[in-house]
């Protein structure tokens, strides 16, 4: 618990209810005050223990990346801390292994004395859940401490490897993304946009679902259709719209070849929401809880998979998106043109698709950008008495989270035996908390006591009111 967010009465009702011990307002005051002190010197403390903890990891699997990056503003003046990257052998194996090559990247506030930020990257497992890849303490988000970050994250998963990543519009983080287009690909999450756009233009369900519609369409045609209905509507709104790169935040101009049409950063700020736990720990604490966090969770998976809790080919998530697909395939007819090719149209009238299931294509691009056939694909499927099952990418599979999972995260010994290392003292980092919410004013009541108004009347000679009235 944040030190912060401990009121004295907490206190002093913890000691009565534990303890059966009652303590004075002023005592308790006092206790809080020291504890605070003790928090605030281990947290500078820590910064130093940083040496130490890096070399501990390392020793533990060579695979393990650990680097700090300090200031120094002369040579006699000891080096303040800059920013600490640590990412674990288990994770990366496993993201390279079986995971989609899609990364969510989010940054949260430090509250400690000395303030900060916590950068997060996770990528997402055959189940469509989190899965904890990188992670890095600076002092604030800019497009330096990003581009350091990322360009990190990048050799310790093949800098040759194409990735895909969404992110919230974060400060610097753009700038950094523009340097490095011609080796990543790059997402907007739709939420952080349309927050933008609200600030900008009224929003409103009508506006709301036609940026929907928009982002959410896998082909041109439909995206040009809810663009051309925003147009009518606002037109100033439509153009600033425009003037952002469709392959940031519209699903028909995504690549194909992370299998992933994402739009949201949802699983990020998910992992993000559990992390807020550990943020209000001095920095070593905190890195320690992410690790034996992330160690727990991984070895609790290959406890279920030994259970064998789920023994289909497909994991449960993609399963159920696939089971959708299976219900709307009710509507579409398919046309068939030879052994592999025919065209799919909607029962009654309406639009109509293409489907190669040799070349597993549809020209609504649905299959091709998710891995997951459509609805389009199913229908034609069916008709052939074929299983759609087998037809979903091989990163839906259990086998691809059997071996996601199949690492681990090594233990590592406690603080007293950790290596000695000859680095010199490292100063915190300045304290960048701003100011705090300015408290409200209370209101002052206006009601006149009664005794005064009793006196009051008794000089006026008037008759005597009780209080109540």
């Amino acid at each position: 618990m944040s030190n912060e967010i401990v009121e004295v009465s907490d206190i002093m009702s913890d000691m009565w209810r534990n303890l059966d011990v009652g303590v004075s307002y002023k005592r308790a005051l006092r206790a809080k005050a020291r504890a605070s002190e003790i928090v605030e010197e281990n947290g500078a403390k820590q910064y130093t223990l940083l040496w130490r903890y890096a070399a501990e990891l390392k020793k533990h699997s060579k695979g393990n990346t650990a680097e700090i990056s300090v200031q120094r503003i002369a040579p006699t003046i000891k080096p303040r801390f800059g920013s600490f990257y640590f990412s674990f052998d288990g994770c990366k194996k496993g993201f390279m292994a079986s995971c989609r090559p899609f990364i969510g990247l989010e940054g949260c506030n430090l509250k400690t004395k000395f303030g900060g930020h916590l950068l997060i990257a996770a990528g997402r497992d055959a189940n469509d859940q989190y899965y904890p890849l990188a992670f890095a303490v600076v002092e604030n988000e800019t497009q330096e401490s990003w581009r350091w970050f990322v360009t990190l994250l990048l050799e310790d998963i093949g800098a040759d490897r194409r990735l895909v990543f969404i992110s919230d519009q974060q400060q610097g983080l753009i700038p950094a993304f523009e340097d490095m287009s011609d080796r990543v690909e790059h997402r907007l999450c739709l939420r952080s946009l349309y927050d933008n756009f609200k600030k900008r233009f009224k929003g409103g369900e009508v506006i709301r679902d036609l940026i929907m519609g928009a982002a959410k369409a896998t082909y041109q045609q439909e995206w040009e259709k809810k663009m051309n209905e925003l147009k009518s509507l606002d037109k100033k709104a439509w153009e600033w719209l425009s003037a952002h790169d469709p392959k940031l935040w519209c699903k028909h101009a995504f690549s194909f070849y992370a299998k992933c049409d994402v739009v949201m950063n949802r699983i990020c700020e998910a992992f993000d929401a559990t992390m807020l736990v550990a943020t209000d720990k001095p920095i070593v604490t905190m890195c320690e809880w992410i690790r034996k966090y992330i160690m727990n969770r991984i070895a609790s998976i290959k406890y279920e998979l030994r259970l064998g809790s789920w023994n289909n080919r497909i994991m449960p998530m993609p399963m159920k998106r696939l089971n959708r697909e299976i219900a709307l395939s009710a509507g579409w007819l398919p046309i068939w043109s030879d052994d592999d090719k025919c065209e799919v149209e909607k029962i009654g009238g309406g639009n109509s698709f293409v489907v190669d299931l040799a070349n597993r294509t549809c020209s609504c691009n649905f299959w091709e950008l998710v891995g997951i056939p459509c609805r389009h694909v199913v229908a034609a499927m069916t008709r052939r008495s074929q299983t759609p099952q087998d037809y979903v990418d091989y990163y839906y599979s259990r086998d691809a989270y059997e071996k996601c999972y199949s690492f681990s995260v090594t233990p590592i010994n406690g603080e007293e035996m950790w290596p000695r290392v000859k680095h010199e003292e490292m100063l915190p980092p300045s304290c960048n908390i701003g100011p705090e919410r300015p408290k409200k004013r209370k209101k002052v009541s206006r009601r006149v006591p009664d005794e005064v108004r009793a006196a009051e009347e008794e000089r006026q000679d008037l008759p005597r009111q009780s209080s109540s009235s």
